[in-house]
């Protein structure tokens, strides 16, 4: 299962990245408007830099032409650079865009795909992702993925769990109960 962090917040990437194992980062243009700025490269920038450099950014085109399509992931790969991932939309000229970029060694995600058809479809014109639309998480998780985009908070929950804080707090207890306030460290090199 690889993670990635859905957000255009560079702090939020990089406290999530300091954490957890995520494999990139992915933005819409709802995700990116968010933000509320108007340097889109400059936050396209911060977004590679804290994600790592071998992370993979995804950042979807604008347009609703094949033509503009493809001239929009050009742009987006060469702003944020490689390892890079275009995303478009589940439409006819997006499947026909995926076979352009597709000859042109570029990685596509066709998103906002709500049917099994809009899903073959684009692994049939060469897309590398499919971003099937599912409100719960439960489903997310379910059988059959291979990765997931979840925003900081969801990430900030995932590993919560009420047993995980009670069996902490026992730890956490028994050692106190044995070496007091000593840390690990401290009596390892005794």
């Amino acid at each position: 299962m690889l993670y990635f962090v859905d957000s255009a917040n560079a702090e939020a990437v990089r406290r999530i990245a300091a954490l957890y194992p995520i494999a990139g980062v992915t933005t819409n243009p709802t995700i990116c408007a968010r933000e509320n700025r108007r340097d889109f490269a400059g936050m396209m920038r911060q977004l590679r830099q804290a994600a790592g450099e071998q992370a993979l950014v995804f950042a979807q085109t604008m347009h609703r032409e094949a033509s503009g399509m493809v001239c929009d992931a050009q742009a987006l790969r060469a702003l944020v650079g490689e390892p890079f991932c275009v995303k478009v939309l589940a439409t006819a000229q997006g499947i026909a865009a995926v076979r352009q970029l597709k000859q042109m060694g570029i990685d596509t995600a066709v998103t906002a795909v709500f049917t099994a058809q809009q899903a073959l479809l684009a692994a049939q014109a060469g897309a590398g992702w499919v971003a099937p639309y599912v409100n719960k998480a439960d489903d997310i998780l379910g059988d059959g993925a291979h990765a997931v985009t979840l925003p900081p908070a969801f990430f900030e929950k995932l590993l919560c769990h009420p047993l995980t804080d009670l069996a902490l707090a026992g730890f956490e207890a028994d050692w106190h109960s044995v070496y007091g306030d000593a840390s690990v460290q401290a009596l390892a090199q005794e």
